[in-house]
């Protein structure tokens, strides 16, 4: 496994220092080492602050595309593993700040969407599909067309691909948001969903990207280096998806 650092250039790398700026993040919010998650030590040059209740850790961020990163844990129903699950959100447009020009680059992203798959016989490489959920949406929007062009950028970024290869996370989604919290509550069900995301598509009220990747983190010698990957995948693949949107932005 390879260490964040040394399979990203050195503006995507951990900074000198990091053991100070972790200690100095930890005595500014009066948490002590043993309440501190594995990834604020990972990271800390990252962080402005952290909370943690519930199972759920919120870490907000600097230096990186993503205000806000939100670390969980998810039971694996065999035996007494788990995995965790990183997710953070990339806020292109506002409400206020929606026009029928960037609704209308929304609709052409939407088909971008995308998730990690891995291709091969005997070494299975790190590669990205179209998003599954494009497929049922397509039931309800039949011109929502599949494009990959955010695919090709993602795989055309070396950095990125050698740490997918070494970190292989389980899952690895992105996509737009495509409903607000009151509609899916009123959705009901999964055709629901489909209905309200439909309803979204021709209607955006936002632009939201939403990255989510799940990996089991086992306790060892790879533990730090996994959590310094996952955040590189996130920062790398968040500059990618932002420098895309903005061109198709009026």
């Amino acid at each position: 496994m390879e260490a964040f650092g040394s399979v990203i250039p050195d503006r995507y790398a951990l900074k000198p220092g990091a053991a100070r700026i972790e200690q100095a993040v930890r005595l500014s919010s009066g948490k002590g080492l043993l309440d501190t998650p594995e990834i604020v030590r990972c990271i800390p040059e990252y962080i402005v602050d952290w909370t943690k209740a519930g199972g759920f850790i919120q870490i907000k961020t600097k230096d990186v595309p993503f205000k806000e990163l939100n670390v969980r844990n998810i039971p694996i129903f065999i035996g007494f593993e788990q995995k965790t699950e990183f997710s953070c959100q990339l806020d292109v447009l506002a409400e206020d700040q929606m026009t029928e020009s960037s609704a209308e680059a929304y609709r052409r992203l939407k088909g971008m969407e995308c998730e990690l798959t891995y291709t091969g016989s005997l070494v299975k490489k790190p590669a990205f599909k179209p998003m599954r959920l494009l497929d049922r949406l397509r039931k309800e929007i039949p011109e929502l067309a599949s494009d990959d062009t955010l695919m090709r950028r993602l795989s055309a970024n070396e950095t990125l691909m050698r740490l997918l290869s070494s970190v292989r996370p389980d899952d690895f989604v992105i996509m737009l948001q495509s409903f607000t919290p009151e509609g899916a509550a009123a959705a009901g069900s999964p055709e629901g969903i489909t209905k309200v995301m439909a309803e979204f598509y021709k209607k955006p009220t936002r632009m939201t990207w939403l990255l989510s990747l799940t990996r089991m983190i086992p306790r060892g010698p790879s533990t730090k280096s996994l959590n310094r990957g996952i955040f590189g995948i996130l920062k790398l693949s968040s500059i990618e998806i932002l420098e895309l949107t903005k061109s198709y932005l009026p």
